[in-house]
């Protein structure tokens, strides 16, 4: 599932993110056959996998304190985890405790994400996401891991920004369905950087990618990788899923296979 290259494929155009339109009303009939074809959604049977869905959650006494309008109670937040679990209730569930997980395991950094308090990151475009989608309808997201000046950015900040931008792609029904191209950016990774990723960064950002995050991550490419960044995927390795290992391709500096995916037009001017 982590690949999902099929035969329904958009024209790319701008396609902004706006926060506050990212609901189903309006959206153009080929993004349910996508979400048939890639998550095996049934509109018939989507209110009953919702209901089951609560019966579930609502039974799990650790669930009780986000049972409010805006979280448990909300059908459009469920479906984001149905989505996530191919409308699978077991697998949504499993999905939303990785997701939750993630505050307890991880505080430090998803207590500091907090849009307004991270505009010096924002200022540095270490990540960004395109205005347009490629053409399979996905999101794209670009991480400048190797732009990323560890310095004058606490490693802490620099997550904790990555963290806001997938909580925010959650919302758009359109990324719950198509999913999320990853680009990883790490012209300029160095020995500065490996001393200030550890184990505990390597794991959260497995998490962030595959499993924890209520996202299809489709595909995940790594330009202008340098030799030292070998050091960073061995590290990594051990804990990423099969489906991440799957998805995942090192272009080094020839970037002709990278752009017949994520062709030049869909990337930003700088």
């Amino acid at each position: 599932m982590a690949d999902s290259v099929t035969n329904i494929t958009w024209d790319i155009a701008e396609d902004p993110f706006n926060t506050t339109n990212v609901g189903e009303e309006g959206l153009d009939k080929k993004w349910f056959e996508l979400a048939e074809l890639l998550l095996g959604e049934d509109r018939k049977a989507r209110e009953q996998k919702i209901s089951d869905f609560k019966s579930l959650l609502y039974a799990d006494p650790k669930m009780s304190k986000f049972i409010t309008p805006n979280l448990l109670e909300s059908e459009a937040y469920l479906i984001i985890y149905l989505r996530a679990g191919a409308w699978d209730v077991t697998q949504a569930l499993a999905v939303l405790n990785g997701f939750y997980s993630l505050g307890l395991n991880y505080k430090p950094y998803v207590e500091m994400s907090i849009p307004s308090k991270l505009g010096h990151v924002w200022r540095e475009k270490l990540n960004t996401v395109c205005e347009k989608r490629d053409r399979f309808g996905r999101r794209v997201l670009i991480l400048r891991l190797g732009k990323w000046d560890p310095d004058t950015i606490p490693v802490e900040q620099f997550f904790a920004s990555t963290f806001v931008l997938l909580e925010m792609l959650t919302k758009e029904v359109k990324t719950q369905i198509a999913g999320l191209t990853v680009v990883i950016d790490v012209q300029g990774f160095s020995f500065k950087h490996i001393r200030n990723l550890g184990i505990n960064e390597v794991r959260l950002a497995s998490a962030f990618l595959h499993g924890s995050f209520p996202l299809w991550v489709r595909r995940i490419h790594v330009v202008y990788q340098p030799r030292i960044y070998g050091i960073l995927m061995n590290l990594a390795k051990p804990f990423l899923s099969e489906n991440a290992k799957d998805c995942l391709i090192l272009h080094g500096s020839d970037l002709s296979s990278f752009h017949q995916e994520v062709p030049p037009e869909l990337l930003p001017a700088d």
